[in-house]
């Protein structure tokens, strides 16, 4: 998602999205100059609203999984991101 987060009509997909619903993000990795994949991401819980609300959700902070069992969405800063992604991939 790019900013500005808390713009209360974003344009684009957000648009598409129930801000109540509960949503699930993931990913992977990829070296660089490859398709290949090093790692998979575990999936972050959220809902819409709480992310467009969250002041800390700015340039250099991140949506990632916090560290409960159910996965629910922390924001961290990016350094914290790419160390924790380093470590699990």
């Amino acid at each position: 998602m790019t900013g500005p987060v808390g713009d209360p009509r974003p344009e684009g997909a957000l648009d598409l999205l129930d801000r109540a619903h509960d949503y699930s993000l993931d990913g992977g990795t990829i070296e660089a100059n490859s398709d290949e994949s090093t790692g998979n991401l575990a999936p972050v819980r959220f809902k819409l609203d709480a992310v467009v609300k969250e002041a800390r959700l700015k340039q250099g902070y991140v949506l990632a999984r916090g560290t409960d069992d159910a996965g629910t969405a922390v924001v961290i800063k990016r350094e914290e991101f790419v160390d924790r992604a380093r470590r699990d991939c």
